[in-house]
């Protein structure tokens, strides 16, 4: 009866089903979907405000500095490579990797020297409101430099991230690209 909240049987999967739960508590949204068309997917995310952050003020004591003039070699300047060395895909409004694309980063980063810099660049494409967009490029981007952060902390890869919201729409706009120091 519409209106009336009814508990579905717990198995309710059939082929060409397609699952999504929604729920949301104060300003927090929280998204489950799946399918098992033929290829099965499961997707999970979280959305909330972004809180600002606190800036902290400190007070600087004036000191007499006595400097000495010495000659020091010229610092090395790196730039971003001008083509990615990896790209990751993602599932429509996802910022989340599948588990295809988590062992392309690993294979890529286990070649990796240590201490290699990487620009780990998100995008979204041109699906969503302005918001939506500029959240999910940002967070692609995030959750690969925490992914490197939590499984690679060892190699002491120094992480800058870059951000870009397409116009175009499409797969090939729904990605994060890695790119090289030089």
């Amino acid at each position: 009866e519409a209106g009336t909240p009814v508990k579905a049987d717990p198995v309710m999967n059939v082929a060409g089903t397609y699952n999504a739960y929604y729920k949301k508590v104060d300003e927090r949204q929280m998204w489950i979907s799946a399918s098992n068309e033929q290829d099965y997917f499961y997707t999970a995310y979280i959305l909330e405000k972004v809180q600002p952050e606190k800036e902290v003020f400190a007070a600087v004591e004036e000191e007499s500095i006595v400097v000495e003039e010495t000659i020091a070699p010229e610092p090395v300047v790196k730039t971003k490579a001008a083509l990615p060395a990896l790209k990751l895909f993602y599932a429509f409004n996802s910022i989340y990797l599948n588990l295809e694309e988590v062992s392309a980063l690993a294979r890529f980063l286990n070649k990796q020297p240590e201490g290699t810099e990487l620009v780990v660049k998100g995008y979204s494409d041109g699906f969503g409101t302005a918001e939506a967009k500029d959240y999910v490029s940002r967070n692609r981007a995030l959750q690969v430099k925490n992914h490197i952060e939590k499984y690679f902390s060892k190699k002491k890869f120094v992480v800058t991230l870059e951000n870009e919201v397409r116009d175009e729409k499409g797969k090939d706009n729904r990605k994060t690209e890695l790119y090289l120091m030089q």
